[in-house]
């Protein structure tokens, strides 16, 4: 993304100032600066307890205020910001029905392969396979049963492949239509793989449909692990059939509905041509985790403390006029108007914009951003 982004940090240092912080609402009259580092202090507007020197390079303290709750009471320490990319952990499903065959010998073949792109890309990756454990065929050329997933991210120690902390194999059965059934049943043995901050990605493939409706399976992850899976912030990527094709036990309406809910990936189980549908899916996912509105929240100048009540995104576009961008509860508080929320309420470490005011900023190749620290956060309006 061509938007500069700076996270403007408020060192809030009061022994530099000169002043207490005590939130005045008209402030005191502004201080004389003493030469560069603090300039000559002018009167601020209305509203800010500290406000920026008018004639000076530094701080002043503010005569009558800045301008509303942004009148430079929050100017300060500034850093780059790069955009997040968190960590994608994934949890796949393999029907391994012996309508399955082909399906099952592509998963194997192309999963080293999908890790190490996705790796590759700087995506830190961790994937549960919920499939059947693998045995040897006893009369080839009869295929094998189930899965084993070769080194480098599996052991390649058939039948027991798992290699943690990347890679777990989760002995389980999955028939033509329980899949999203089985994800929340097995959740207590794939759940240590998972990280507080990644991205949660669920990825079924099967030639059939499901047994439950998106919105059972919507239900019962929201309800799983809130602390660890958020609701509504999980992504659901599919191969199944889009039509009733040779190669279709059913067309999966239920995984499309979960595609389109979550903005997930879908791919084509009819095409029958795996490596492309591979390429497509660990796309996918790089793109989730790897934030184009998203900023790791750093941490704090010496002898602050973070508030997570005292942050404000602020935009500035190419035409000038700052404004701040109002806080939501969560990503699924974003209405139309847009707005910024945390990666998590209770420990939060990245700032996140709404999907509306991510449009508006990528919009505004010259616009910048400004993550400020010391404000009492402006809540959206009720």
């Amino acid at each position: 993304m061509g938007t500069r982004a700076v996270l403007a940090i408020s060192a809030l240092v009061i022994s530099a100032l000169g002043c207490s912080a005590a939130s005045d609402p008209e402030g005191g009259s502004g201080g004389s600066g003493g030469g560069a580092a603090t300039g000559s202090g002018a009167n601020g507007g209305s509203g800010a307890a500290i406000g920026v020197g008018g004639n000076g390079a530094g701080i002043g303290v503010g005569g009558n205020g800045g301008s509303g709750n942004f009148g430079g009471d929050c100017a300060g320490v500034s850093q780059e910001a790069n955009n997040a990319v968190l960590p994608a952990d994934v949890i796949w499903t393999i029907d391994t029905s012996c309508s399955m065959v082909e399906e099952t010998q592509a998963v194997r073949d192309n999963m080293n392969k999908f890790s190490q792109g996705i790796t590759a890309a700087g995506v830190d990756i961790r994937i549960a396979l919920v499939a059947e454990q693998y045995q040897p065929s006893p009369f080839p050329p009869i295929p094998d049963d189930g899965i084993c997933i070769a080194a480098p991210l599996g052991s390649g120690k058939c039948p027991n492949d798992t290699k943690l902390p990347n890679f777990a194999h989760i002995f389980q059965t999955v028939g033509s239509s329980n899949s999203l059934q089985l994800i929340v049943q097995t959740y207590p043995n794939w759940k240590g793989i998972l990280r507080s901050n990644s991205v949660k990605i669920f990825t079924i493939v099967t030639d059939d449909n499901s047994a439950i409706t998106a919105q059972d399976f919507t239900n019962q992850v929201n309800a799983l692990d809130p602390a660890l899976i958020k609701a509504n912030q999980w992504k659901v990527y599919s191969i199944f059939s889009f039509t009733n094709c040779p190669s279709a036990a059913s067309p999966g309406t239920v995984y499309k509905d979960l595609v389109i809910q979550t903005g997930g990936v879908a791919s084509d189980l009819c095409l029958q041509n795996f490596a492309p549908v591979f390429n497509q899916l660990a796309a996918g996912i790089i793109g989730s985790a790897k934030l184009d509105c998203g900023w790791s929240i750093p941490p704090p100048p010496a002898g602050q403390t973070f508030n997570k009540n005292q942050v404000n995104v602020l935009f500035t576009p190419s035409g000038g006029g700052q404004q701040p961008i109002y806080k939501v509860p969560s990503k699924s508080d974003c209405g139309p108007a847009g707005g910024w929320y945390y990666d998590d309420e209770v420990n939060p470490t990245t700032v996140l914009v709404c999907d509306s005011t991510c449009q508006t900023i990528q919009a505004d190749q010259n616009g910048k951003i400004d993550v400020q620290f010391g404000c009492a956060t402006i809540e959206v309006p009720k």
